[in-house]
């Protein structure tokens, strides 16, 4: 059963109200703290990506191409599509020796307005390569190359690559492979879904890959994981929510659609999982559970809790600027 998370007020007034899950585990894969079931099943969605990264990194496929720090963290991005992400990706195509034509979301604008004004102005056409998961996808037809030449279905969920993404994925998460929900990602590739305490628990090991037994997927996280923070930029885009949460070293950090949040922390070897029920995912109330939740948590870092709630404040303001409202974490 879910919890309230978060209320919307206009006025004095409850207008929305945002129910879900939020579950924290340590090292002892023990939940020190949750509100609402905490083996309630969610997909991943977007947050799945740096256990879906995972086995291009044992194969080393990023040295093999020869992708520089920022374009191995583009791998796994959200990306807003602005200029230094297009650069970025064009570049890995030609490296990769990809046929854009090849992936299997169809064209679009980038998600940043600035740089997507600036092509309609320009007459120039929608991209596949704009879209915010293709950095996912290169990575996704590098690794199904590897199982010969016709990788144009890595998509499929038959595919060895995805299988062995599957695998990847139920030794870090600790969830038996016949024990996922299996569904499509809004970008076209096959999704997973787990009990929330075992997302929460891939959080943990992404953030500390100490934790993790096999040393390929260790070693690989290692690689990934600092690369992150030191490129936050590209896991997601200039202020948005994914790359400010890495901009502190001791956090990783990636949301996914229909309101996923997954966050490590390193120092406090803590794991943890948020899901709203309804599925919003503006970063605004993304950003205010978050910060609600690191204050409860007594996480010390208090610039990064003051750059959310200053990025994203709780004031409600219409098109007038008259402050009209808030949104309160109430968990």
């Amino acid at each position: 059963m879910s919890e309230i998370l978060a209320n919307e007020y206009r006025g004095k007034i409850i207008e929305n109200v945002r129910r879900g899950y939020v579950c924290v585990v340590d090292e002892n894969k023990k939940i020190v703290f949750s509100v609402g079931d905490p083996s309630y099943y969610a997909y991943y969605r977007a947050a799945l990506k740096p256990a879906q990264l995972v086995p291009v990194l044992k194969r080393k496929l990023e040295v093999k191409y020869n992708f520089t720090e920022p374009q191995i963290v583009m791998l796994a991005s959200t990306h807003n599509g602005e200029y230094y992400h297009i650069e970025a990706l064009e570049d890995m195509m030609v490296k990769a020796g990809l046929i854009e034509l090849d992936m299997i979301m169809k064209p679009t604008y980038p998600l940043d307005s600035f740089n997507a004004e600036r092509l309609l102005r320009e007459g120039k056409p929608q991209r596949k390569i704009y879209h915010s998961c293709s950095g996912k996808h290169i990575g996704l037809m590098i690794l199904a190359r590897e199982f010969g030449p016709d990788y144009q279905n890595y998509w499929q969920f038959e595919h060895p690559a995805q299988q062995e993404i599957l695998e990847n994925i139920s030794f870090i998460c600790e969830v038996p492979k016949a024990k996922f929900g299996v569904g499509i990602d809004g970008c076209g590739v096959p999704v997973l879904a787990v009990p929330i305490k075992n997302m929460a628990l891939s959080y943990l090991k992404i953030a500390c890959p100490d934790l993790i037994e096999d040393f390929e997927i260790k070693e690989a996280l290692e690689k990934f994981t600092p690369l992150v923070n030191k490129h936050n930029k590209y896991i997601s885009g200039t202020n948005h929510l994914c790359s400010v949460m890495n901009e502190d070293n001791n956090i990783i950090y990636v949301d996914g659609a229909n309101g996923i949040m997954n966050i490590g922390l390193k120092k406090e070897r803590l794991g943890i999982a948020i899901k709203i029920e309804d599925g919003h995912d503006s970063e605004r109330i993304f950003a205010i559970i978050i910060a609600h939740l690191l204050e409860k948590l007594n996480y010390d870092n208090k610039a990064i809790i003051e750059r959310l709630t200053d990025l994203f404040p709780e004031t409600t303001y219409n098109d007038n600027d008259v402050e009209i409202g808030k949104i309160k974490a109430v968990f």
